[in-house]
């Protein structure tokens, strides 16, 4: 049993190092990296995440790696999106645009109480990478099951909002529209909330 039970871990380990190395090898920094020093691609992105995420611990370059990951990259991808003829990364990139920029607002909201969690700095780059990792895939999944349906649902208020700040007809009355702002506002940490216990 016991021979039975390494092997199985030795596969496992065996395929996610696998995994690893296909994926370092579609990045282009991964295989710059590769060429430059000849070291194994697995072990180029094993170092990278551990870097990442000792810097993220001490609080030093924090904002740099998630700004790089998060944002660098996904603009470069969107630039190459863009040139190209197929549409449909066009669209997987404008979802995760909407995510990212929902999960930063979020953030920034959430700031007075996230910054007394320890290690936060971790965790949003895990979510970050889990965004940003698979073709955006993460992001595709977080639109699908709640930002399509939670814009669905509030949409109108939504829209009078956005109409009031572009200087649209004024519908309603602006204690209104302030009330249904802040309703907004509050509804979105209690729906990020709802999904912990799915």
């Amino acid at each position: 049993r016991c021979v039975q039970e390494t092997g199985t871990w030795g596969y496992k380990y065996i395929s996610n190092m696998e995994a690893l190395k296909k994926w370092g090898e579609s990045q282009g920094y991964v295989r710059y990296i590769h060429q430059k020093t000849n070291l194994n691609t697995e072990y180029i992105v094993i170092g990278l995440l551990v870097l990442a995420l000792m810097l993220l611990a001490q609080g030093i370059a924090g904002g740099f790696v998630i700004f790089f990951i998060g944002v660098a990259i996904p603009t470069y991808q969107t630039y190459k999106a863009i040139e190209s003829p197929e549409k449909t990364d066009d669209t997987r990139l404008l979802k995760y645009w909407c995510v990212f920029a929902i999960f930063m607002v979020a953030d920034s909201l959430g700031e007075p109480i996230t910054s007394f969690i320890p290690l936060f700095g971790i965790i949003k780059f895990i979510l970050i990478l889990l965004l940003v990792t698979s073709d955006y895939k993460g992001s595709e999944y977080v639109y699908k099951f709640i930002v399509q349906p939670f814009v669905a649902k509030y949409q109108q208020d939504i829209e009078k909002v956005y109409s009031m700040t572009r200087g649209g007809q004024q519908t309603t009355t602006e204690h209104q529209i302030n009330n249904r702002f802040n309703s907004l506002i509050l509804l979105v940490p209690i729906q990020m909330l709802s999904l912990i216990h799915i």
